[in-house]
């Protein structure tokens, strides 16, 4: 089962090294679909109906990340 994490929930863990000032105090996690969110918001990348790169929310990356690890 996958998920995707934002880069500073990863760097609190310590799964991967991510420079900031500032550390976050909250996860970001949200559900991962290969073929993208069943909703169908028209502003979000995450909606299987919309066509961009699902690795992006807002122009951030978000890693897919295997829960099993």
């Amino acid at each position: 089962m996958y998920i995707r994490v934002s880069y500073g929930t990863l760097s609190i863990l310590g799964l991967q090294y991510y420079p900031s000032n500032v550390k976050p105090n909250i996860a970001y996690i949200m559900q991962y679909d290969p073929q993208g969110c069943l909703g169908k918001c028209s502003f979000c990348s995450q909606s299987r109906y919309y066509k961009a790169n699902k690795e992006f929310l807002s122009r951030i990356v978000w890693p897919k990340m295997d829960l099993n690890t």
